[in-house]
């Protein structure tokens, strides 16, 4: 069996199938990406990505970028059958055009699409948070754009795959009844082993005391797409309440998914220095600690040191870190946002707050901070659910793997 991935950013969301199909003999994995990297057990090939031109704003540009991916993966895929190597299963993601042309090149292959989001007029994250400005029509189309050319990778596929039901929810009717859930799962070993493991190491080197309160927030990206702003505002009253308190930040200040706040928040360069420019005099940056873009290990060095873990999100899709910590047993507290409901019920796993609230995160983070016993029914009521799901990566992978088998 010979099995294609397809994803600008590989491994990204297959890093669990490749695992589990690297160990089964008679298999034959490669992979088509623009990272710069080798990979054990794949036959990697590397594509440049266009280039963006100072034009990239214009509609057709959009259109142009996407089909330019598509021709390099095209290529790639060239080269790796001149080398001997013909997929008998292709799966690839939808986004940047990387899928359009795939079923052209491999006419008897099974190919199945990964469907990570569709981006709505309403109902998602676009024009989600009043505080920002609806995108200008002419990104709104770009947007349409995007979604026409992912919408015809799907119709050339044999399956389609989404990882939760609300991202499955944004596709339209005519598509959606054809895409079916698979989530990617976490790696429930590994994340048990960082719960058990002994954090005073950790507090010791950020100058935490051995029985102060914790809270963490993690995000890719601190950004208002995942409520950087409703958090950091939540701050001086959590502090305050909770004088003891420590808060710990992991992620990368540049980047994301949302708006920049450049000409948005005057002379600002990132949401966080937009955010403690507003907050100046407010915050207790003593007890504030942004820790950056952490490896594997130490993210989850930081979620297995805190009380109470914070998830906030624009209904977007959902952040593995989400999924991650409830497999951790954390108590969380988490914006009432889809699909965060779809995993995190109020009083049940989690508690959930309003989005736009930040004193009322402030206080239930506190409360729970106060309150060890229901701490721990929470997170072991999010462990469990993770467990009854069936959303260890291992076991997801091997559901995947069977559905495209079946093909």
């Amino acid at each position: 069996m010979n099995v294609l991935f397809v994803h600008q950013g590989f491994p990204a969301q297959f890093k669990g199938l490749i695992s589990l199909l690297a160990r089964m003999p008679g298999v034959r994995l490669a992979a088509i990406g623009t990272r710069d990297a080798t990979y054990a057990y794949v036959d990697y090939r590397r594509y440049s990505p266009p280039e963006e031109r100072p034009d990239a704003g214009r509609v057709e540009e959009e259109a142009a970028m996407h089909i330019a991916r598509a021709e390099a993966v095209v290529a790639q895929a060239k080269r790796l059958r001149a080398d001997g190597f013909e997929p008998d299963i292709v799966l690839a993601h939808t986004g940047w055009g990387e899928a359009l042309l795939l079923r052209d090149t491999y006419p008897r292959a099974r190919i199945a699409c990964y469907c990570e989001y569709y981006y709505r007029r309403a109902g998602g994250d676009v024009g989600f948070d009043p505080e920002f400005p609806l995108p200008s029509e002419a990104a709104m189309h770009r947007l349409r754009v995007r979604n026409g050319l992912g919408l015809a990778a799907m119709e050339d596929a044999d399956l389609c795959l989404s990882a939760t039901q609300w991202q499955r929810s944004t596709y339209p009717a005519a598509f959606r009844d054809r895409i079916e859930v698979f989530h990617e799962g976490v790696d429930t070993g590994r994340l048990t082993s960082f719960a058990r493991a002994e954090h005073a190491p950790l507090r010791a080197s950020l100058g935490i005391p051995p029985r102060a309160p914790v809270v963490s927030y993690c995000a890719r990206h601190l950004e208002p797409m995942r409520g950087f702003h409703t958090f950091m505002r939540s701050l001086p009253a959590l502090l305050k309440e909770r004088p003891d308190a420590h808060v710990l930040i992991v992620g990368t200040d540049e980047g994301g998914y949302g708006a920049s706040p450049q000409g948005l928040r005057s002379g600002a360069r990132t949401w966080k220095e937009a955010l403690l420019r507003e907050l100046d005099g407010r915050l207790d940056a003593s007890r504030v600690r942004f820790l950056g873009s952490l490896p594997y290990d130490g993210y989850g060095a930081v979620l297995a040191c805190a009380d109470v873990h914070v998830y906030l999100t624009a209904p977007f899709v959902l952040s593995w870190s989400a999924v991650e910590a409830m497999a951790m047993g954390k108590a969380i507290v988490a914006s009432a946002t889809a699909p965060v409901t779809e995993f995190m019920m109020h009083g049940k796993n989690a508690r959930l707050v309003d989005f736009f609230a930040p004193d009322a995160l402030a206080a239930t983070v506190s409360d729970l901070l106060a309150d060890a016993a229901e701490r721990d029914r929470l997170g072991n009521g999010a462990r469990a659910t993770v467990e009854r799901r069936s959303l260890d990566r291992n076991t997801a992978s091997r559901a995947v793997w069977a559905r495209l088998q079946s093909l």
